[in-house]
């Protein structure tokens, strides 16, 4: 069907694919850049909801029990819980934090009632909670399914690492401090003090390794210009302050009045680094995500663009196409349509361009002075060999037609006689009228395709195969010719092989032809005859798999002589037949690889066997 459509149609269809095509992919690359911004906005979302977080670590690692110097509690923990619930309000409608928020503020809110037997279990708790609150708040604004390789590796610090080097920082010195309110033996002490300080140097061993790694991933560098140093202090601090806090394990758990504010001292300043190195990281966490977020917003825009250059220069391109294309095919097709009608010779294109069109133009011109010049003394011998060929080929057309048509047009008198009584009663059964008036379009149809096909036979024209069953066909062909069936007296017994059923690449239009053309002679084979009527039809799968139909009759057989002519063009053994259906029959089953043949059957009736080729 698109062969057949006119040029511009084609070019019309083709500009509508590609502005269909050109507007699909644009609305996917908007679709990606958005989820992908969308994304990284809501890691910003989280990294300033980490700030919050930060500066409770902060406040509370500085104040009791974790420093048993600090001053006695103020309200510094309801400033904490209200930080914490304004950050929570505006990150509510991003992040589902707000269960592990309200057990921080409830945490937060006991460490500050100043219970003196229960700060350590409190204080442990508080830990727990704001490490659990970090990790919460990772997962949930998509920190941790980050892809980028340095804001990867640098969220893992801030929502992992970092909170939990605080924590255990902030342990290590409530215990060894005495801060926990609580007597516990010297060996559970040092064995607790052990197991932190290995925490801690497994965590800033942790966070070294992460930080290379995110070094490897950012590409210009900034990031270990900006991060490096205050990193570097941090583990150098660190290191001080566990090796202080060894030696006053070592030394039995005594501490002078010096060495406390000394351990005091590098306690407060290893805690403000790390919030130092939190404030650095997340900087620099928020930079690389909003330099994506402007990446990703520069890139759309630019595709955009892009598109939109080339979506102008399509446009343009389409138009000068049709100028110079469609356009020049249209006079040309004008000429060709004009030579066709008139068949006047004499017109020119008269296209001067030195492009396909323009030489297929004056090949065109030069053809039709050539056929002008050889018009008059042609004229008289093309005529006769066109009438000659038309004269051929309209009497085989007709006889074929006539033949084949024969049937649905007397199915249709039929049918239109019966839907006319049935108007005619006295009280018309419009019901009745209505399917008879139904049978006369599908007959009429049916002769329709029955042209068709003979116009194609005599074109050669090639209709694609498919696979039909065979059975089916049968069974619709004998639903077709019930009627005369019935009307003439004929036994029907069929035998269709349902194991395997037969199945055969073809035509099925053919088929219900060749089919109706045996059962049809059949009948009126048997109308000869006063015997009685029987009428079989058989499929069976052959020895070498092929698919056998037969078709057998009880009426006056065929004679010997006329055995090798009846599938011959015009011959006929039937008074007043044209001789064209067993022909069209051979040539329809030889079309599909198949062959047919016919033999007399004692004591009396002919068979005509059909082999196809299986399709099982």
């Amino acid at each position: 069907m698109f062969k057949n459509l006119r040029t511009s149609t084609k070019l019309t269809l083709l500009c509508a694919m590609f502005i269909i095509s050109i507007a699909a992919t644009t609305y996917s690359l908007v679709a990606e850049k958005q989820i992908a911004i969308a994304f990284a906005r809501k890691e910003l979302i989280g990294s300033k909801f980490l700030e919050t977080l930060r500066s409770i670590y902060d406040a509370a690692l500085i104040g009791r029990p974790f420093n048993p110097l600090a001053p006695e509690p103020d309200a510094s923990a309801h400033k904490m819980v209200e930080a914490l619930t304004t950050a929570q309000s505006d990150a509510a409608f991003a992040l589902h934090t707000r269960e592990v928020v309200l057990d921080l503020s409830s945490a937060l809110s006991r460490l500050g009632s100043n219970h003196p037997v229960g700060d350590s279990t409190n204080a442990i708790e508080l830990l727990a909670k704001m490490q659990q609150l970090a990790s919460r708040i990772g997962d949930e604004s998509n920190l941790t399914l980050d892809t980028d390789l340095d804001t990867y590796y640098l969220q893992n610090i801030l929502v992992e690492q970092l909170p939990k080097l605080l924590g255990r920082l902030g342990e290590l010195h409530m215990v060894t401090s005495g801060a926990a309110g609580v007597a516990t033996p010297p060996n559970e002490t040092n064995a607790h003090v052990l197991v932190l300080e290995g925490l801690i140097e497994s965590g800033t061993s942790e966070i070294k390794n992460k930080l290379t790694a995110a070094y490897r991933g950012n590409a210009d560098g900034g990031l270990k210009r900006a991060v490096d140093s205050t990193y570097a202090s941090l583990f150098s601090s660190t290191d001080a302050f566990v090796a202080r806090t060894k030696a006053g394990s070592v030394n039995g758990g005594a501490t002078t009045e010096t060495n406390s504010a000394a351990l005091e001292r590098e306690y407060e300043a290893v805690v403000g680094l790390a919030n130092r190195a939190w404030t650095v990281s997340q900087s620099q966490l928020d930079r690389l995500l909003q330099l994506r977020i402007d990446m990703f917003l520069t890139k759309m825009s630019l595709s955009l663009a892009m598109t939109g250059v080339l979506v102008g220069l399509s446009i343009v391109i389409a138009v000068m196409t049709y100028r110079h294309i469609v356009r020049p095919l249209e006079g040309l097709e004008n000429v060709v349509s004009m030579v066709r009608e008139t068949k006047n010779y004499d017109v020119r294109i008269h296209d001067n361009t030195t492009n396909e069109i323009g030489r297929l133009a004056s090949g065109f011109d030069e053809m039709l002075a050539e056929l002008a010049s050889a018009r008059d003394r042609e004229r008289l011998e093309q005529a006769e060999r066109a009438r000659v060929a038309r004269l051929v080929t309209a009497g085989e057309l007709s006889a074929a037609i006539a033949h084949e048509v024969k049937q649905p047009l007397a199915a249709m008198v039929s049918q239109g006689n019966a839907a006319l009584r049935w108007l005619g009663r006295s009280t018309p059964d419009l019901d009745e009228a209505r399917a008879a008036l139904q049978k006369i379009v599908n007959s009429g149809h049916r002769a329709s395709r029955i042209i068709e096909n003979l116009r194609a036979m005599f074109k050669k024209d090639a209709n694609p195969h498919k696979r039909v069953s065979v059975n089916g066909i049968i069974r619709s062909v004998l639903g077709l010719t019930h009627h005369e069936i019935q009307k003439n007296g004929v036994m029907l017994q069929t035998a269709l092989s349902d194991e395997p059923a037969p199945y055969v690449l073809g035509d099925r239009v053919q088929l219900e032809q060749v089919f109706l053309n045996l059962i049809m002679n059949a009948i009126e084979a048997m109308n000869a005859t006063s015997s009685r009527k029987m009428l079989g039809v058989k499929t069976e799968i052959g020895k070498s798999g092929e698919v056998l139909i037969t078709f057998a009759d009880s009426g006056s057989g065929i004679d010997a002589d006329k055995m090798e002519k009846i599938f011959n063009t015009f011959f006929t053994t039937k008074q007043g037949g044209m001789g064209m259906g067993l022909s069209i029959c051979r040539s329809i089953v030889e079309a599909h690889g198949g062959r047919i043949r016919a033999s007399s059957e004692a004591p009396n009736g002919s068979a005509f066997y059909v082999e196809l080729p299986s399709a099982a």
